[in-house]
Formats: structure tokens, sequence, C-alpha cells
């Protein structure tokens, strides 16, 4: 392909425009972009996903500088390029089987962190047991309130 038809054709593709080689005898003479339509709430769905912890993945059988260039333009995080019909099933099973491992681990993490907290406040609640008989029973009951508050 001839070199200016080539960088025209990834200026194209960054553009997020899918490239049709127009060939005659073998040898590319012209080059046809097209591209879809973006829509509007797009854009503000990937927002909202993120709005609420979520990592988006776009899984596309569009070549990687167009799906980059569209992840780029509505927000999408990660992108898996260049995927057939028939490896999409497997591809998604795989992105499944990691987000449960990291499910997994961060529950785990999570476990750790609320057996930690729990340790804390119960330290918390025995010294407040123990407090001096000059503390008022409605000062006992306000810190117990806040000891037994913070574990959950």
């Amino acid at each position: 392909m001839d070199p200016e038809l080539e960088k025209r054709m990834v200026e194209l593709q960054e553009q997020a425009k899918t490239v049709i080689n127009l060939a005659v005898d073998g040898q590319v003479i012209g080059l046809i972009a097209i591209q879809d339509a973006r829509r509007p709430a797009q854009k503000e769905a990937i927002k909202k996903l993120k709005e609420r912890g979520l990592k988006t993945v776009m899984l596309t059988g569009d070549n990687e500088r167009v799906a980059q260039a569209i992840a780029k333009q509505v927000g999408i995080d990660t992108v898996i390029a260049d995927v057939l019909p028939q490896e999409k099933a497997s591809a998604i099973q795989k992105l499944q089987e990691v987000a449960r491992s990291r499910l997994l681990e961060m529950g785990s993490m999570m476990l750790q962190l609320f057996r930690s907290r729990m340790s804390e406040s119960l330290w918390d609640l025995e010294r407040i047991l123990r407090l001096s008989p000059e503390a008022s029973c409605c000062s006992r009951k306000m810190i117990c309130w806040q000891a037994v508050r913070a574990l959950t």
C-alpha cells in the first residue's frame, strides 16, 4: 500500500472510523471510511457506571485503533479488540473469571479489615466499661453506642 494511503488509513482509524481498502488488481487505490453514529446516552451511561465504582470493558471485533478511539470518546476503561464472533463467549468467560478472582480477593481484604475494626472496637468497649466510677451512666451508654456503631 502507498505510504500516503497507509498514513491516511491510520488517521481515519484513530478517529474511530472503520476503513475499507479499495483495490484494483491487488493494488490499493482508495479508502472508504465508515463510522457508527455515537449516541449521547452512551457517554452518560459509561459515566454512571463509573460513578458506581464499576470498570468498563469493550469487547469488539473492531481493530485496536478504532476500538481505542471509540473507548476514548465514551470513556471506556479497557478495550479488547480484534475478537472474532466465535471467540467472544470465551473472552467474556475469561473476564468473568478474572472478576470473580478479584472479588474473592476484595472479600478477603474486607473481612480482614472488619476483623481489625471489630478488635479495635471491642478494645474500646472494654476500656469504656473500665471507666472510673465518676463517669456517668449516660456517658458510658453514649460511648458504647458509638463503639457498636463503628462495627456496623
